[in-house]
């Protein structure tokens, strides 16, 4: 997952219960769309000193092969911020988009540039493709074994 701005220093990863929560609202949310297309989300993400990015694939858990669809979601931190109530707004446009996906049939417009949604008076950015977010972190992590 690539953050929207050059960063320096590789990101924090966000903590796995609080990803793991999130994906239980989303597959409670989404029940009918996880039934419908035999697929579940899966949550992951990293902070940065000035940003968030939180990446949610719906992806068929046991065929790492077929099409996945994920959402990228990045958001500038700002200090004086209230973290709770920026992490509501940053789970709210989240719902948005997936509204917005599951409310179309045969939904396909995936883009990797970064696009602009306002919500709740903040600017985040997000980003719509088939990656498979858990394929790319196992990938990722061998990676840098074999590097290390």
């Amino acid at each position: 997952m690539l953050s929207r701005k050059d960063q320096k220093d590789k990101g924090i990863s966000l903590p796995k219960n609080w990803c793991e929560e999130v994906e239980n609202a989303l597959n409670q949310v989404y029940e009918d769309q996880k039934a419908k297309f035999n697929k579940s989300f899966f949550v992951c993400g990293e902070t940065f000193p000035n940003e968030l990015l939180i990446g949610v694939s719906f992806l068929n858990e046991k065929n790492d092969s077929e099409q996945s669809l994920t959402v990228i979601l990045s958001s500038d931190i700002k200090k004086d911020e209230n973290q709770e109530d920026f992490l509501k707004v940053v789970l709210d446009s989240l719902g948005v988009l997936f509204d917005e996906i599951f409310s179309i049939n045969d939904w396909s417009d995936y883009h990797l540039d970064w696009r602009k949604l306002e919500n709740n008076k903040k600017e985040l950015h997000f980003q719509i493709s088939r990656e498979n977010l858990k394929v790319s972190l196992m990938a990722d992590k061998i990676l840098n074994d074999d590097l290390s």
